[in-house]
């Protein structure tokens, strides 16, 4: 039987279903992409909509420092701001203290922006505020080809101006700031992101050493703070020039062949100029750096001449250098200077602050501390004595700071490998033997050295931005002393004390004269003085009478000390009677040459000028009407200002301080000498073991038109600040012994003194200083919302 067969079936409904349910899925799918793919371009898009409000944001921030650095800060007289009459002017006012052009610093800003081409692709700009209200600054254009990305700046005045503590650390400060809060809003489409920052206005220089001529930095010589020379040539020398400090140990004449040697290797692995060969991930160098036997010895990451000082004197790698180890095979310092130096660097600022380890700050000091006892000297200068060993916790640099000039690399080296009359090479054979030991920054983004110079912060600064007026007011209120000064009623001191009163040469306490090649002890003197003779006064608020040129001897000053002068140098016109009585040029015209102003200060009454002519008020122009004055063995209590000449006229106006002077300045802690074309010779010319070595301390500013600091024990807290340009250069340690010396081998083995030179950045200035303010940003409060 035959079965029919089954005929396959037609599901056509399933197959219509799957279908469906596959257009359905794809079409989920290919919709749920376009919204993956939508979401992913919002996504892309708010990211780089944020990205691009940050770098907006940022950008203005730095925009908007920079205009601040550019925009011309606001001049004033008063040597803290906290003495302003009115601080508010300095946020919107104008001619500030009658000086014309000096306008509050949000007038200056928004002009400043609305200059300088922002505003490319809007009318948008910045209109100077009312009172102390924020500066606005509408939106600016990040790139004059995108519109959707842009900053609004914001500059707002701190309600509590000014401040007289740091608004960040709590401590009390003898200077006072503005504080002002920069905000920049960044945007890029709908997206925006703020940053925001503090800086601070201060009247500051931020120099330990400023100087309008050539700076020497000589052996044993040591400066914490940045150095600037403004000297834009070489006729006087390099224009800084700084010695090694491990020369010329006595019994150490290998080590002087290390470090020339060491200089060698300098200049084909040390880029940036801070003598230091970096280490730090870099294998290639550290073993070419062995190779010459150079190692880093105190562990720092870096080699420098301490390194090298340290392999010959630190046999055992100890890294320490005991007082045995630092003596020579006769048992004796092979430079007592140079370790009382290197062991005693560092001290707090004030005396209640944490020392350092190993350092012991004693207020009322020991003249025969075991250091002392060991060195067989006198030191009593600071009121510091170290732990008899050299460690890294001395923190050793010979700048530690940056040195800025205004001359290039290429021409400052070529002229120092010039072995002509006028090359350079007598210094040291090339730009690396001229600047000597490690130069370390305290901010490490800053380069050591800084060739063609001529930033913002370096302000112009000349005798005529000085006004000493306010000191002469404090001095000299009750007119010329009558008599002998020794005759004056004798106070808690002991001594006789003269307040108040003008003082000339016939006020002298010894009825003989004194004659002497100034400045003492050199060489090749300046000139020849007869002086008046003050011995054991005791001076309070006391003005010393221009032409009175006298020698002060084991004296005591108090309160403000004004020494007066004829602040008139001038050229041409004939020896006269001046209107005072006294003799001078008449018919001249007031120069600022130093030129003219040596002629001036020649200028004879009778008889010709040679420097062993011994001047007197009968012979000599210079001697009435300038002031040649010598400190010996003084205490000076309070800021010694002079008149300001419009001339540096070297000898004519010069103060020398001589022995043991001791500034301590506890009347006005701000100014210790405030004498803008005035030459200060401190120290001594003659060279040891014949020598004195006086041990001195200035706390506070010293403004002077040279000063020559050698031979002695100097510590200074403050800054040196150079207005002249008349000296041969400002010598800052023992380079020979005339004040026009220059010989980098002067110091013998033994060493010849040594200085200490540290910027107080909590220092305030002395008034009657007209510079601009000073900017400084405030890192730590970058904040980015």
């Amino acid at each position: 039987m035959t079965l029919p067969s089954k005929q396959p079936g037609h599901p056509r409904g399933s197959v219509l279903l799957m279908t469906l349910v596959y257009t359905v899925m794809f079409g989920a799918l290919a919709t749920a992409m376009v919204s993956f793919a939508v979401g992913n371009m919002r996504v892309g898009m708010a990211e780089k909509q944020t990205n691009g409000a940050l770098a907006a944001a940022e950008s203005g921030m730095g925009f908007l420092v920079t205009q601040l650095r550019n925009a011309g800060l606001p001049i004033i007289k008063e040597g803290s701001i906290s003495k302003m009459a009115q601080p508010g002017t300095l946020w919107n006012g104008i001619n500030i203290e009658g000086i014309s052009s000096n306008s509050g610093l949000a007038r200056q800003l928004a002009a400043n922006i609305n200059q300088c081409g922002a505003y490319v692709v809007s009318t948008n700009s910045a209109p100077a505020p009312t009172g102390t209200n924020p500066l606005i600054i509408p939106a600016i254009a990040v790139d004059k080809t995108v519109s959707d990305a842009c900053f609004a700046l914001t500059v707002s005045w701190d309600t509590s101006n000014p401040w007289t503590t740091d608004p960040y650390s709590g401590q009390a400060l003898n200077t006072s700031y503005i504080l002002l809060h920069l905000k920049s809003v960044g945007t890029s489409g709908l997206v925006s992101r703020t940053v925001t920052m503090d800086v601070l206005l201060q009247k500051t220089i931020r120099y330990s050493v400023f100087s309008n001529i050539a700076i020497q930095i000589g052996k044993n010589t040591i400066v914490s703070g940045d150095v600037v020379s403004t000297w834009s040539d070489f006729t006087k020398g390099p224009p800084v020039w700084t010695l090694s400090d491990f020369r010329h140990l006595s019994g150490q004449a290998q080590l002087d062949t290390d470090l020339v040697n060491f200089r060698a290797f300098l200049a084909t692995n040390d880029p940036t100029f801070d003598n230091r060969v970096d280490l730090r991930n870099n294998a290639t160098v550290a073993a070419a750096a062995a190779a010459k036997g150079f190692y880093d010895r105190n562990g720092d990451g870096f080699i420098d001449e301490y390194d090298v000082f340290l392999k010959r004197v630190d046999s055992a790698h100890t890294g320490k250098v005991t007082q045995q180890q630092f003596s020579d095979s006769n048992g004796l310092p092979m430079d007592d200077q140079l370790f009382v130096l290197l062991d005693t660097l560092n001290p707090p600022f004030q005396s209640a602050a944490a020392p350092r380890p190993g350092l012991t700050y004693n207020p009322s000091p020991s003249a025969t501390t075991s250091l002392n006892q060991w060195l067989g000297i006198l030191d009593n200068s600071m009121g510091y004595d170290g732990n008899g060993i050299i460690d890294q916790n001395d923190g050793y640099a010979k700048i530690k700071g940056t040195i800025k000039t205004s001359v290039s690399a290429t021409a400052w080296d070529t002229w120092a490998k010039n072995t002509s009359s006028s090359g350079g090479a007598k210094y040291g054979t090339g730009l690396r033997e001229q600047l000597q030991g490690p130069i370390i920054p305290a901010d490490s983004t800053q380069q050591p050295v800084q060739f063609a110079y001529s930033g913002p912060d370096v302000p112009t600064i000349t005798p005529q931005n000085f006004d000493t007026s306010g000191y002469a007011t404090q001095t000299g209120s009750n007119g010329n002393y009558a008599g002998n000064v020794k005759n004056a009623a004798v106070d808690g001191t002991g001594l006789p004390t003269v307040t108040g009163y003008v003082i000339t040469g016939a006020n002298a306490t010894e009825a003989s004269t004194v004659t002497e090649a100034q400045p003492q002890g050199a060489a090749t003197p300046q000139s020849t003085y007869k002086r008046p003779v003050f011995k054991n006064v005791h001076f309070k608020n006391c003005k010393i009478a221009k032409g009175t040129n006298a020698l002060f001897q084991n004296c005591v000053f108090d309160g403000v000390t004004y020494v007066d002068l004829n602040p008139a140098v001038v050229t041409g016109g004939s020896v006269g009677t001046l209107l005072d009585g006294t003799k001078g040029i008449v018919g001249g015209t007031p120069t600022s040459d130093p030129n003219q102003g040596n002629t001036w200060a020649q200028t004879m009454i009778s008889g010709s000028f040679t420097n062993t002519t011994v001047l007197t008020a009968t012979n000599s122009v210079g001697f009435q009407q300038g002031n040649n004055l010598r400190f010996d063995t003084c205490q000076i209590n309070g800021p010694m200002a002079s008149a300001v000449p419009t001339a540096y006229s070297h000898f004519a106006n010069n103060w020398e301080f001589s022995g043991s002077t001791v500034f301590n300045n506890t009347t006005d802690p701000t100014a210790t000498v405030l004498a803008p074309n005035t030459n200060l010779d401190c120290g001594s010319f003659q060279a040891p073991p014949s020598g004195p070595l006086p041990a001195s301390s200035i706390t506070g500013v010293v403004v002077a038109g040279n000063v020559n600091m050698r031979g002695a024990s100097w510590n200074v807290d403050g800054s040196i600040i150079i207005t002249g340009i008349g000296g041969m250069n400002t010598t800052l340690g023992y380079f020979g012994p005339t004040d026009t010396s220059t010989d980098p081998n002067a110091v013998p083995a033994g060493g010849f003194g040594r200085i200490y030179l540290r910027y107080n950045p909590t220092r305030a200035m002395p008034d009657g200083i007209s510079i601009p303010l000073t900017l400084i940003t405030q890192p730590q409060t970058y904040q980015i919302q």
